[in-house]
């Protein structure tokens, strides 16, 4: 019991040392309603309770598999445990200097290309020290630290602190001003083998503002299901130079999530107070296992990107398991939620996702769903013959919290060629699109997009244009269930927005913008589209983007991101 005690004690002191400057996210004080307990020199602090993600342009579609989850054995505790008797445990790294001296390296195990020190910050007196070294490239395995609860909690004087009772922690720091913006992992275990990835018991991403000043980032652990005894801070994608440095001035754990988000500023975008735009973006990831680049890096650019064009909605293709996992927790931020569900259940096909994001602070949501592109479009994992994966849609039907304006958003990513001859992919694309608009002609009347990765250039070498755009575009009809004929008059953002990419600036897939890749043609048709309801839509813009960092791609897709203007309905705003 006594050992279990002193563990309890140091996750409390861990999240007590990186918390020291609360005021940091927000630059202010701690909020009068809540009450932090906070350590003075070697004296103890609050006792706790015990307790317990066309042929030649398919893209990268090979099935992955789910990131990898250590699940531990969830042990009852003996007695109920009664709610924590104070709402924040926290210290200041200033105060556990004075207690440990020069030997703070004691506390921290199998540091992997990062140094731990202390260094003086003239608001905060001493504070920790976190620096990564031995960087060579961008393929450096990422630098971390692992900090020991259960020594320096003893050291410290600590009793009787349960991580499972304050699963919320807290750190004030600040960075060397190369690495705002940049992702952070935490990681906790029950034991130090912090290399393994054994006994590990909870994870969590946060993204650091982009600001030199001092700031408040939380992790979210209450889905550990043991106590902790190790946290593992991993400095995510910043294995690209050396002498990085994090400060942390004090750490603190935190009994409920409120209480942890009362102390950082919200993780949301502004809401504009124009609402008649409207911005959309469609966007093929790449499967996590398809690119050269790092996982990591790549969704750190994807979030760079969702930050400077923060779309209303999103569609996105080839979402898998992992991928998803980033973007629910990392990727977008409280601003937004994602709707859709795997094409499959079986792992060999791949559970890729065509999911949506949406601004979900501006935007309620009437209507959701997941269709498959089959003869059977209500039946998971169903599938049209000849065809290589199965292929979904996605969409959410969406309504402005103020004005009450309505849109539906669609969104695909429909079949390959793969071993099927190009005229035999045509048709499948056909028999799927014609799927996609009989569902959309039974959805309510309003302004509707549809994005996706069609697989498909719109005109062949001679100009003429295929089956696929035509039916897309109203050119070409289709039988409803009862065999009325109809046609979609959808219009070509592309084609149609006045601001537009030079023609020369065309193609959608990152292979064509590389002048060292044999099949250099950055002005070949795009395969990935924005389609609209023209009736009900105006296109005021059309943009590509060739994203990456160092020469790092983001995917071997180019982000589509098109803004238009209602037209046509009157809109009030909700009282």
């Amino acid at each position: 019991m006594k050992n279990y005690l002193i563990k309890m004690i140091c996750i409390c002191l861990c999240g007590v040392m990186a918390l020291g400057s609360l005021a940091a996210c927000t630059g202010g004080e701690t909020p009068a309603d809540t009450t932090a307990t906070t350590v003075e020199g070697t004296e103890a602090v609050t006792e706790a309770t015990t307790a317990g993600d066309d042929t030649q342009e398919a893209t990268t579609d090979a099935a992955t598999s789910a990131p990898d989850e250590t699940v531990a054995e969830t042990q009852a505790p003996e007695t109920e445990a009664p709610a924590p008797t104070t709402p924040m445990i926290e210290v200041s790294f200033d105060v556990v200097a004075e207690k440990v001296g020069d030997s703070i390296g004691d506390y921290f195990v199998r540091n992997h290309q990062a140094d731990v020190s202390w260094a003086e910050d003239v608001a905060k007196g001493k504070v920790l020290a976190l620096t990564t070294k031995s960087i060579s490239d961008a393929n450096t395995s990422d630098p971390y630290v692992a900090l020991k609860y259960d020594d320096l909690a003893e050291a410290m004087g600590y009793l009787n602190v349960d991580s499972m009772a304050y699963p919320y922690l807290v750190l004030r720091v600040k960075d060397t001003g190369n690495l705002g913006g940049h992702m952070f992992s935490l990681y906790a275990f029950e034991n130090n083998r912090v290399n393994s990835g054994t006994g590990l018991v909870g994870e969590q991403r946060v993204r650091l503002a982009d600001t030199d000043d001092w700031q408040y980032i939380y992790f979210d652990l209450s889905s550990a299901t043991k106590a902790m005894k190790v946290l593992r801070l991993d400095f995510e994608n910043m294995a690209l130079a050396d002498g990085e440095t994090l400060y942390i001035s004090s750490m603190a754990f935190v009994a409920t999530k409120e209480e942890a988000e009362a102390k950082c500023k919200p993780n949301t975008y502004e809401i504009g107070e124009d609402r008649t735009t409207l911005k959309i973006m469609s966007f093929n990831v790449q499967t996590e296992n398809g690119a050269s680049t790092r996982f990591d890096i790549r969704a750190d650019m994807l979030r760079d990107m969702i930050d400077q064009y923060q779309p209303d909605s999103i569609g996105m293709q080839e979402v898998t398991p992992t991928w998803r996992n980033y973007m629910d927790t990392y990727v977008f931020n409280g601003s937004y939620t994602g709707v859709g569900e795997p094409r499959t259940t079986d792992a060999s096909k791949g559970l890729e996702q065509s999911c949506i994001f949406y601004r979900s602070d501006k935007y309620d949501l009437l209507d959701s769903g997941t269709f498959w592109l089959s003869d059977t479009p209500d039946v998971v994992g169903s599938a049209l013959e000849g065809c290589n994966y199965p292929r979904i849609c996605t969409y959410v039907h969406l309504k402005d919290k103020v004005t009450g304006q309505e849109y539906i958003h669609m969104n695909t990513h429909l079949d390959h060629d793969g071993a099927n001859d190009a005229s035999a992919g045509r048709k499948i694309r056909l028999a799927q699109e014609t799927v996609m608009l009989q569902k959309l002609a039974s959805l309510p009347d309003v302004p509707t997009v549809i994005t996706g990765d069609f697989n498909q250039r719109a005109h062949n070498s001679s100009g003429e244009a295929y089956a696929v755009y035509k039916l897309m575009t109203g050119q070409r009809s289709f039988e409803l269930a009862d065999g009325t004929k109809m046609t979609m008059n959808l219009a070509d953002s592309r084609v149609h927005a006045p601001e537009n990419m030079p023609e020369d600036f065309t193609a959608t897939m990152t292979k064509y913008h590389d002048p060292n890749n044999s099949g250099y043609n950055p002005s070949r048709e795009p395969i990935d589209y924005v389609f609209y309801t023209p009736d009900d839509l105006q296109a005021l813009s059309y943009t590509i983007r060739l994203y990456d960092k160092s020469g790092l791609y983001l995917s071997d897709h180019l982000p589509v991101i098109t803004t238009f203007q209602f037209i046509g309905q009157e809109v009030e705003v909700v009282q």
